[in-house]
């Protein structure tokens, strides 16, 4: 089974808020093996291959790059924000099934980042005319 599929214990919507986790939607708990990045692989999930892998992804994501500069979530922004790591995760996925690439893409900051969020850090100056 792959690692979002084991039966395991469950983490609760409070104890995640105290690792200032949001979830999305009307999820309210996710498998105690998200908080385990030694555990989630990316690899592991495929385009359509339902929410709960991504779940338990973003819970990891969030924990992971709680340090960095990811944006503040709120009730209101984390349903986007999940839209937004999910299209990342697959991009990242299709891009190492390319046989061609001479990289491997991974999971980064940028993930949970809206395309002027992003430009932004890019050096991106919009056309002023």
């Amino acid at each position: 089974k792959q690692w979002y599929q084991r039966r395991v214990g469950q983490i609760g919507l409070s104890k995640l808020a105290d690792k200032g986790v949001l979830l999305p939607g009307s999820y309210r708990n996710v498998k105690s093996v998200c908080l385990d990045a030694r555990e989630v692989s990316i690899a592991d999930i495929a385009v359509g291959s339902g929410d709960n892998a991504y779940v338990c992804a973003f819970v990891n994501f969030q924990i992971q790059f709680s340090d960095k500069r990811s944006p503040v979530y709120t009730t209101k922004s984390v349903d986007n924000r999940f839209a937004l790591f999910k299209q990342c995760i697959d991009d990242i996925n299709t891009s190492n099934q390319d046989a061609t690439a001479t990289h491997t893409a991974g999971i980064t900051f940028f993930c949970d980042l809206t395309e002027e969020e992003r430009n932004s850090y890019l050096g991106y100056l919009p056309n002023m005319d």
